[in-house]
């Protein structure tokens, strides 16, 4: 059996390279992309107020439960009266999901209906101000 000249495998190899790099450009560009936020940008420029909110949310005692169609946001430290909040839901799966939700923490405790979202993967942030101190408690959940 003879084998091939050195040039011709040289050839080869390079066409198998070339036709995979191909294939991976035709699929990186026909690969749907959605970001979290429309602003991830301008998320990123804020990051130390962002991260300052997070720890915030951590000393308030910041939590989320889901118990059926209600959404149970508690806030441990956040003290006593009534406390506006904004709830974000984000769909990884299905951007056109997202909403926001505008509610009130009553003693710590919010209870926000959920009825109207599809079940599924949900990131949920909800973000307020609490004595002068905004914050920002992320957690995924899923909805039944």
């Amino acid at each position: 059996m003879r084998s091939f000249h050195w040039g011709w495998r040289i050839a080869v190899v390079y066409t198998i390279f070339a036709a995979c790099t191909l294939g991976f450009v035709v699929f990186a560009l026909g690969t749907r992309v959605d970001l979290v936020q429309d602003d991830y940008y301008e998320a990123s420029l804020r990051q130390d107020l962002i991260s300052a909110a997070r720890q915030h949310a951590k000393v308030l005692g910041a939590g989320i439960t889901a118990h059926g169609h209600t959404l149970a946001v508690t806030m441990s430290a956040a003290g006593t009266g009534e406390l506006p909040i904004r709830v974000m839901m984000y769909k990884p799966d299905n951007p056109a999901s997202d909403t926001t939700i505008e509610a009130k923490a009553t003693d710590g405790r919010a209870l926000v209906d959920v009825s109207t979202l599809q079940g599924g993967a949900w990131k949920v942030t909800v973000t307020g101000l609490n004595a002068g101190q905004d914050f920002i408690y992320e957690q995924n959940i899923v909805l039944e």
